[in-house]
């Protein structure tokens, strides 16, 4: 029999969430069993302003109401109980409710959990105790009157002695959650039922483990890279400053070397990871190191530092006193060293051990408006930096001198092409310049949120700076323009075997970038080495050509596909086309396109249909030359798992892979087959990459993107692409990546009992 406070009976019977008002400024809840309708005694009722109570037997509880207030309005209840999925209860102005109309009556339903639970363990599958489980959903969206708390991190549990952890409280649908995985002394993991193509660090388990209490959560001790840093004397440095990947205020991933040099740091995932060493007395530098098992310890050389010296001043001259310099970010990348400095009485300031090299910094002051110096080089002269006061209603100025890229002498008439995105609007306008000394000033609308500046002049090549950002203030853009003349490309894609309509105009992914060889003298056979010397190269004046010179050009594009590419110099191209409708991947193609001295019309570019294969399809068969010269055909497989890759020695995320790809291949080579097929342009980039990087699985070549219809045929449309096939010639899995790769072969080579 439902029991209740008297003028609580035909409140009993009203339906969800109803709202009655009796008395002013006290909230009588009552919290009842979702499915049986019956009170709940022992929930914890905690209100965000009156704290926590807990309901009685008949699940009554009387909780103060806030007292009214101008201004916006929320309020919110949380109510838990053991063995039910936690609730809350919110009234706010978005649910249009007001603090006045709030209830004195209120019935609210808790429904029961599901139990879940497994062991963490280690890879040997030792048990982890005290490991912790944060269990971590989508965000709660909508405006319903009562809904659970799943959130981000919302929930957390400790595994026991044995590893063992439990929940009672999990919701119905907790599919939709991620389980995140943490000890001291091993590297963090993430758990789900189901995969996420967005995030392939996730661990799929089935949902009937978590149920049924026997989902393991395993924890790897990750990779450990302990290394030395030495003068270049080869004498020990101590108090040196080592961050992993630019993460300055992160304590778990910042060390300082010890009286003999020596740093370590734990727990690393396998693949790219950047070293940033930083010293009082030293040029800071970074270091590029490719985790794998085995590591040998890293020695770091450093070398002596530059001196950047100079003053910011006024429009007038006059030294500003107490304004920030800072080094700042290359356009969109990471903040490379932590460094900055307050000018002196007379707008002095001074870096004693700065790198070599060009970098850009950032200047403000109060009342001033910032301004960005992209070039800056230590040694050298004393920088001058001019800071404009800040006035109503100014915006963004940019100038800079436009020289010939041979002579160094100025180029008096030029044009100036202005590109200011705000929201999604584009603004282009056009201003012409003369200038004995090539000088040049735009100013851009405040409200920006990014510009970019193109020069043109009659007889060069055209040039255009980065994108860049109005909030980084005033900027310089200095431009060396080439001889020469630029042509337009034009053409039309077209998809082959689609007849569904594509909204060529909107939302497609089209490239046309310049191919050009990697720069001379900068080969090593030491990765470290090579990587050190292609950092400095890009903080050259040469290199910052060199750079420039890659920026892709701008693709214009109708409704029915034709494409027109304006002011290609002279010089090979690759052009690269992801097509989509409504999101979804509808084919792909790339190809190689040769600019001479005339307009070139490339006529109709074929682009293969992209073939959406999921796990379950068979995998389309394929025959290629292997690299070292036979055949490499899928058939001759049949019966076994065969892992498969799509791979490119251009491509960055592909070449951090490789550990990951190594690991799996030490560990369960002998039981399966592992194919990686090359999409570079000429067989021996990867035949020399193999080579080197001891590489024993079997090594495939497709050649050029548009030369092959396999990746198509396979649904690829980036790279890496990783899919795991069974014996049946069927896909088991795909879009593998990280440590998914040998947690899938695991899986399918030595299934549980």
């Amino acid at each position: 029999m439902l029991l209740m406070a008297a003028g609580w009976a035909a409140l009993g019977a009203t339906a969800r969430g109803q709202l009655v008002t009796n008395a002013p400024r006290q909230l009588q809840l009552q919290v009842l069993d979702a499915a049986s309708q019956q009170p709940l005694a022992g929930v914890r009722v905690r209100s965000w302003v009156r704290g926590e109570k807990e309901s009685d037997t008949n699940g009554l509880c009387a909780i103060p109401l806030p007292a009214p207030k101008p201004g916006s309005f929320s309020y919110r209840l949380t109510l838990a109980k053991p063995g039910y999925v936690t609730e809350m209860v919110t009234w706010s102005q978005a649910q249009q409710d007001t603090n006045e109309d709030m209830p004195t009556n209120y019935v609210a339903h808790l429904a029961k959990g599901v139990g879940i639970g497994g062991w963490v363990k280690d890879e040997k599958g030792q048990p982890i105790p005290g490991a912790k489980i944060i269990f971590s959903g989508p965000l709660a969206g909508g405006v319903e009157r009562e809904r659970n708390v799943v959130a981000p991190n919302y929930h957390s549990e400790r595994a026991d002695e044995a590893g063992r952890w439990t929940n009672s409280e999990a919701p119905a649908n907790f599919r939709q959650l991620v389980f995140r995985v943490g000890a001291a002394d091993y590297r963090p993991a993430t758990y789900a039922c189901v995969t996420n193509e967005d995030d392939t660090n996730i661990v799929a388990l089935p949902e009937q483990d978590f149920l049924a209490g026997r989902a393991v959560l395993t924890l790897g001790h990750g990779i450990v890279l302990a290394g030395r840093v030495l003068d270049p004397a080869g004498q020990p440095v101590p108090r040196v400053t080592v961050t992993k990947d630019y993460e300055w205020h992160n304590p778990a991933v910042t060390r300082e070397t010890d009286s003999d040099g020596r740093f370590e740091l734990s727990n690393l995932r396998a693949g790219e990871m950047v070293l940033t060493v930083q010293a009082a007395d030293w040029a800071p530098q970074t270091v590029v190191v490719t985790l794998t098992n085995g590591l040998a310890p890293l020695t770091i050389s450093l070398r002596p530092g530059l001196a950047l010296k100079g003053r910011v001043v006024d429009e007038t001259g006059q030294p500003i006193s107490g304004a920030r310099v800072q080094l700042d970010r290359a356009g969109r990348a990471p903040l490379e060293f932590d460094w900055s400095a307050e000018t002196d009485a007379e707008g002095r300031f001074e870096w004693s051990a700065a790198p070599a090299g060009e970098y850009p910094y950032l200047i403000g002051a109060p009342g001033f408006h910032a301004r960005s110096e992209p070039t800056w080089a230590a040694g050298g002269g004393e920088k001058t930096a001019v800071l404009r006061h800040e006035k109503e209603g100014d915006g963004v100025e940019a100038d800079g001198i436009v020289t010939d890229g041979s002579s160094g002498q100025p180029v008096k008439k030029f044009t100036i092409n202005l590109t200011e995105y705000r929201g999604t609007a584009v603004i282009t306008s056009r201003q012409e310049a003369v200038s004995e000394a090539g000088h040049y000033r735009v100013e851009m609308d405040a409200k920006d949120d990014a510009y970019e500046i193109g020069v043109r002049a009659e007889g060069y090549l055209p040039a255009d700076s980065d994108r860049s950002l109005t909030g980084d203030g005033d900027q310089s853009f200095d431009f060396q323009l080439a001889r020469g003349v630029a042509h337009d490309v034009t053409g039309r894609f077209v998809v082959k075997n689609y007849n569904d309509w594509i909204d060529w105009a909107h939302d497609q992914e089209i490239t046309f970038s310049p191919v050009a060889p990697k720069p001379p003298g900068l080969e090593s056979e030491d990765a470290l080495t090579e990587a050190r010397l292609m950092h400095d190269f890009l903080r050259s004046s040469a290199g910052k050509k060199w750079r420039q010179a890659q920026r892709s050009l701008a693709v214009s594009l109708d409704a029915q596909g034709y494409f027109t590419i304006k002011d290609a110099a002279p010089g090979r191209y690759q052009l690269r086309a992801q097509v989509a409708q409504a999101g979804k991947p509808v084919g792909m193609a790339s190809q190689e396109v040769a600019v001479g001295e005339a307009p070139l019309d490339l006529g109709v570019v074929e682009i293969s249909a992209r073939h959406e294969l999921k796990a379950g399809d068979a995998a389309p068969a394929f025959a290629v030359k292997a690299l070292d010269g036979g055949d490499l055909k899928l058939a001759d497989f049949r019966g076994r798992y065969v892992l498969l890759d799509f791979w490119a020695t251009w491509c960055g995320p592909c070449v951090a892979e490789m550990p990951n790809l190594k690991a799996a291949y030490d560990a369960f080579g002998g039981q399966c087959v592992m194919i990686s097929l090359s999409l570079d342009q000429e067989a021996a980039a990867p035949r020399a990459f193999a080579r080197k990087n001891g590489i024993k699985w079997r090594q495939g070549f497709l050649g050029e993107w548009s030369q092959t219809d396999v990746p198509n045929q396979y649904g690829v449309d980036g790279i890496p692409a990783i899919f795991l096939i069974g014996p049946d010639g069927k896909i088991v899995e795909r879009g593998l990546r990280g440590p998914a790769i040998g947690e899938a072969l695991k899986k399918a080579l030595n299934p549980p009992n």
